[in-house]
């Protein structure tokens, strides 16, 4: 897809979204809900009542103004949560961040490892959910030293820390089986999801591409059509 846009560049930032993804008459639908309330935590499961109701964002420990001794352990995040939703849709779960390495289990399944505090990551659960009943997600989080994770020296070698815990945003992200990839998600060269590049641009015009990247989980073939919307949010210079 080429996209061409005639206006004065002097500041401009662009937008673009993909407005819909349709087959047939039914449109491509995508919700995305906080999922950061009501978990629990603890750094040591033996005891139920060593967890503690928490909410997410959360770090594994408050440290003190000047950190001395910094925790660095394993801790543990559970929630029991109920998907109200139709067993032809698709459910991710995605974290923004946690430090620094999670494996993350559903209904006692394990389903994935993520390594790398400052990235996030997309977990597919739709085939580890019961739809329209009581299930339960676990995150198993460490903050150790880690050479094979960035940056990957030891504590006492930085001069800041690694604080450990789900310390970013959680959410859960429905969609149908035809739906965008995330685009950190879809290990793609050249990237999943949206891309926009601009060829060239000049104090008159511009002109680029955007690329849309597209899965399909049904059993057979669907044809598909996109339409892309582009915004743009002109300011003074």
């Amino acid at each position: 897809m080429r996209l061409y846009l005639k206006h004065s560049m002097r500041c401009i930032l662009l937008f673009v979204t993909i407005s819909q993804i349709s087959l047939g008459v039914v449109a491509q639908s995508r919700t995305i809900k906080n999922f950061g309330d009501q978990w629990e935590f603890s750094k040591d499961t033996t005891n139920q009542k060593n967890w503690k109701a928490v909410n997410i964002p959360h770090t594994a420990a408050i440290e003190k103004l000047v950190v001395i001794n910094q925790f660095q352990g394993v801790c543990h995040y559970k929630k029991a949560f109920k998907i109200n939703a139709p067993t032809d849709k698709k459910i991710f779960i995605y974290f923004e961040g946690i430090m620094m390495e999670a494996d993350v289990l559903v209904n006692g399944k394990w389903i994935t490892n993520h390594k790398g505090g400052y990235l996030p990551f997309t977990v597919d659960i739709t085939g580890a959910i019961i739809p329209n009943k009581m299930n339960n997600i676990e995150v198993v989080v460490k903050n150790t030293d880690n050479p094979e994770i960035p940056p990957g020296k030891p504590i006492n070698d930085l001069d800041f820390n690694y604080y450990g815990g789900i310390y970013r945003n959680v959410y859960l992200v429905t969609t149908e089986k035809l739906y965008v990839t995330d685009a950190v998600a879809a290990n793609k060269k050249g990237s999943g999801g949206i891309v926009v590049h601009f060829d060239s641009v000049s104090s008159a015009t511009a002109n680029g591409q955007v690329q849309v990247h597209i899965k399909n989980e049904h059993n057979v073939a669907k044809k598909i059509h996109i339409e892309n919307s582009l915004h743009k949010n002109q300011k003074n210079a």
